[in-house]
């Protein structure tokens, strides 16, 4: 199954997603978690559980092993509310697209450094 996760440390999120095909692109999206009346499906039961307007973070392709990832500077002290989820568009009208899982991590409040 696809999968999406974050881990954060002070001044850096890592988002990775896993369960795709090398060479296949995965397109890393944030919003905000729960869809929204207006949602974007790829297909009648295939769609984005972002609240519209979301956003794309990061166009990736798949190295050798399904994944992809990526890593971002957060300043220190900043206070972060996000969901992110990646997914892979597959099919004519994405009817055969992977979606990961929603990331919906609790505010994220990075301490000062050191």
């Amino acid at each position: 199954d696809p999968a999406a996760v974050v881990t954060t440390k002070v001044g850096t999120a890592t988002f990775q997603f896993a369960g795709a095909l090398p060479g296949e692109t995965a397109y890393f999206i944030l919003g905000f978690a729960g869809q929204s009346p207006q949602s974007f499906c790829l297909a009648p039961t295939n769609c984005i559980s972002l609240s519209m307007p979301f956003y794309l973070l990061a166009a990736l392709p798949v190295d050798a092993f399904g994944a992809a990832g990526f890593s971002v500077y957060i300043p220190e002290a900043v206070s972060v509310s996000f969901a992110m989820q990646a997914v892979v568009y597959r099919g004519a009208a994405g009817e055969a697209s992977l979606l990961s899982n929603v990331l919906a991590p609790p505010p994220l409040t990075l301490p000062p450094g050191p």
